[in-house]
């Protein structure tokens, strides 16, 4: 199996890290702010993307709350329109000078990432033109939050079975500058295009990165969930190739068939339960 090794350089490149918040959000994003503040090797420039008015719950933004004085000077807080889960990186273009070199951190904002995580990818990422993402799975549930768990201990080396072609279940992920270093209404063109993009951002970022010849990693490898085919795609949860083309032809995402499948499984299960106590 070929191996990407990853290159322990200086890790010089400038890191611009995005996040938007939902109407719910906002008021318990501080946690994780201050996780990223608190990372080995911080971002050099975090921006806060925040609509006045979302569009997706139809409600306005309440007011930022008292305790963002905490990161006042530390986190920039651009206003913009709300394009959906793509609010974290849209507002970059004619907003903030990228160069080839930089790297693009998109995080969430309901998630307190452990000290080593931008230090982490950035060794996975080193001297490559990749995105890397952390599985989502590696998290666990705390109030209002995620926490993370052993995500980020993987060694620094990308193998092909790490390859992806959509960053779902990711909850950090570190892009080249390049993906978003362009007007934003090339950007929007997916979204004209395929609606359901303003409601995945994911999509969004592999159609792009697909466009431009960019591969996509996951760590830890997506084959240690165990439901994989040979190419170490997660089937339903990371759709497979030709996703592009799939979207161009129908205007809509591929159908989620092993999602679909566990849902069946479950309504039968669930079925035979209740008739087994009829007995």
């Amino acid at each position: 199996m070929s191996r990407v090794v990853a290159k322990k350089e200086p890790m010089d490149e400038r890191v611009v890290a995005v996040v938007s918040s939902t109407p719910h959000s906002l008021p318990h994003a501080h946690r994780a702010f201050r996780s990223i503040l608190s990372q080995t090797r911080p971002p050099d420039q975090i921006r806060w993307h925040l609509p006045l008015f979302s569009v997706r719950f139809r409600v306005e933004y309440p007011a930022v709350p008292p305790w963002f004085e905490e990161f006042r000077g530390a986190i920039q807080i651009v206003r913009c329109e709300d394009f959906g889960p793509a609010t974290k990186t849209i507002p970059l273009a004619g907003t903030c000078a990228l160069s080839a070199h930089d790297r693009v951190l998109v995080f969430d904002d309901d998630t307190v990432y452990p000290p080593g995580a931008v230090e982490s990818l950035l060794l996975q990422a080193s001297g490559r033109r990749v995105g890397v993402g952390v599985l989502g799975q590696s998290f666990r549930w705390v109030p209002w939050q995620y926490a993370c768990r052993g995500a980020f201990s993987t060694p620094p080396g990308l193998h092909e079975v790490n390859r992806v072609d959509v960053m779902l279940g990711s909850e950090m992920v570190l892009y080249p500058a390049e993906l978003f270093a362009r007007q934003r209404d090339t950007l929007l063109r997916y979204q004209r295009q395929h609606p359901l993009l303003f409601l995945n951002d994911d999509h969004l970022y592999a159609a792009l990165a697909h466009e431009m010849s960019i591969p996509l990693y996951l760590v830890p490898s997506p084959a240690r969930l165990g439901r994989h085919d040979n190419r170490g795609k997660l089937t339903g949860t990371n759709h497979p190739m030709r996703l592009q083309l799939w979207m161009m032809a129908t205007g809509r995402l591929p159908p989620p068939v092993a999602e679909v499948g566990s849902i069946v499984a479950l309504a039968l299960v669930l079925w035979w339960l209740k008739q087994s106590t009829k007995k």
